[in-house]
């Protein structure tokens, strides 16, 4: 069975073995809002906090959906190599048959990829109007006040903006990346290459390396942890 190349000790071989998202996906969802009163401004930061982490989970959920669909349709392409390159120990009959069936199922598993895809891109979509609805906040502190009063503990708004963004492009920057990717599957036949492909999808190496520890920072600073 073809798998992405390992990175370091990890090998995702076994399409059960987690993504390098995981940690994020699987953690614990922000807590409550306290009881005590909060400003407008510090209740739709807070709101767009918590939708962030949202999204990034579902994300990752659609990664890991989208690593096991990929992984799929890269074995039945090497089958479907293997089957023509052996085609002197088949039948011409028995080829066909195989090729066809191969066929089939490389098309249903590029359109079932195509559909993660188009899932993934509908999360971008929603980050990106948190970003503007960040946008919108800021605006709304400058005419009261200004925009570098805090909002809850050290944070201003412009902070939680520029965070805000610096997410939604790393995000952006996978998905075109993964649309790469969701090309080279259907129609690549190198194995080598195929391989990369693979481990690209899984690893996701556009996305920031700190983006972790950015939206976690996120969610303390909006004391939602």
């Amino acid at each position: 069975m073809a798998s992405p190349s390992p990175r370091k000790s990890k090998s995702p071989k076994v399409l059960k073995t987690p993504s390098k998202n995981d940690e994020t996906a699987n953690s614990i969802s922000p807590k409550s809002s306290p009881s005590k009163n909060l400003s407008d401004v510090a209740r739709r930061v807070r709101e767009c906090c918590a939708s962030w982490h949202e999204n990034v989970n579902k994300w990752s959920k659609l990664n890991e959906l989208g690593t096991s669909v990929a992984n799929k349709l890269v074995n039945l392409q090497l089958q479907k190599q293997y089957t023509v390159g052996n085609e002197n120990t088949l039948t011409v009959e028995v080829e066909q048959d195989m090729t066809f069936q191969l066929q089939e199922e490389i098309s249903e598993s590029s359109e079932e990829l195509s559909k993660i895809y188009s899932s993934l891109a509908d999360v971008l979509k929603r980050m990106e109007a948190l970003v503007q609805n960040f946008i919108a906040i800021k605006k709304l502190v400058a005419l009261k006040t200004n925009d570098r009063e805090v909002i809850f503990s050290t944070w201003t708004i412009e902070q939680f903006c520029d965070t805000c963004e610096t997410l939604f492009h790393s995000f952006n920057n996978e998905l075109s990346l993964k649309e790469k990717l969701m090309s080279e599957f259907k129609h690549c036949k190198n194995r080598d290459q195929l391989m990369v492909y693979l481990s690209l999808w899984l690893h996701e190496p556009l996305l920031d390396d700190d983006y972790e520890v950015l939206l976690e920072s996120m969610l303390l600073e909006a004391e939602l942890r």
